[in-house]
């Protein structure tokens, strides 16, 4: 397997203690002073960071039309999707992938109904569908190694999940395993160097302390796949989607301390909060939607956008 040495090691010391975020704090997040990459300093039990409730219930997360819009796949994905079907087709082979962190499976049902092989990957606390004759749907965590051969898969996914595993370094040795030299590994993450990590702080939603347990900016992102021996091929901060949500409810984070991820826990169906603060969280998210808007366009052009989107090529042996 290829596992090119490491270009370095983190050395970690404390950034900072937070007190507001999550019930069971106080959280300590520890920075590493070579590349940057953070860490939550405790780890909690998957009961914990992921209680009842947290997935939404049976096939929805959210309500109406945003459980349509978390559907919607990322554009460098679709084209990772596209190219690799051009050449497995160029090669006369069905195409494969693995989606480590799947949720619902929407990405392998739309592969899987154009005739991808396709296998996902989620913990017990997920609605993971079923294992069907489709979709080799597993439960089970990303940072334990993964229950396929070798050298299968033509694209791996990891889409706003490697900050959720205790073990970062592991599941990128486990993905490249399961790649086929040549193939891709997909990952996305809050960009912890983001201009809206910058503003809110503490307060910042893409925090969601105790499930992000690690946060990345461009430069330790890349060293991590890097040090497994994966090429960069394409690298982005944008995301309009995540962007513009993740700025409204960082606001209202601080529009109201003691209520923190109101509006998020109210798209998922199964906030109790009164029908007044609902809806003062609702009409002060929409006057800072077109602030937002504009910040989710400008800060990809100073590559400070919202999240990091990662495209990384294995090696082919000679």
């Amino acid at each position: 397997m290829n596992t090119a040495p490491r270009a370095h090691e983190c050395q970690f010391s404390l950034k900072k203690t937070l007190g507001r975020r999550g019930k069971l704090g106080p959280w300590t997040l520890w920075k590493c002073s070579i590349c940057n990459w953070v860490k939550l300093g405790e780890s909690p039990s998957l009961e914990e960071a992921y209680p009842a409730g947290y997935y939404g219930s049976g096939h929805r997360k959210f309500v109406s039309g945003f459980e349509w819009a978390s559907t919607l796949l990322p554009p460098r994905l679709k084209y990772c999707i596209k190219r690799i079907s051009r050449t497995a087709k160029t090669e006369g082979r069905t195409p494969c992938i693995l989606d480590i962190g799947c949720g619902r499976g929407y990405l392998l049902q739309q592969l899987a109904e154009v005739g991808w092989h396709c296998a996902g990957l989620d913990i017990p606390q997920s609605p993971i569908p079923a294992r069907s004759s489709k979709v080799d749907f597993r439960i089970g965590s990303a940072d334990e190694v993964l229950p396929w051969p070798a050298a299968v898969f033509d694209l791996a996914v990891l889409n706003h999940v490697l900050e959720h595993t205790i073990n970062p370094r592991f599941v990128v040795k486990e993905a490249l395993r399961v790649i086929r030299p040549g193939g891709y590994l997909y990952v996305g993450v809050p960009n912890f160097e983001s201009w809206q990590a910058d503003c809110f702080k503490d307060f910042w939603f893409p925090l969601e302390i105790p499930r992000h347990l690690h946060h990345f900016g461009l430069l330790s992102l890349r060293l991590l796949l890097e040090d497994y021996g994966f090429k960069i091929k394409y690298i982005s901060t944008h995301s309009l989607r995540q962007g513009v949500f993740g700025f409204i409810q960082s606001f209202l984070n601080i529009f109201d301390r003691k209520n923190p991820d109101l509006l998020f826990d109210f798209l998922k169906g199964h906030s109790n909060e009164s029908v007044l603060r609902m809806t003062l969280h609702i009409f002060f998210g929409g006057l800072t939607l077109p602030l937002a808007i504009l910040e989710s366009f400008l800060s990809p052009l100073f590559s400070r956008g919202p999240v990091i989107v990662m495209v990384a090529q294995k090696g082919i042996a000679s």
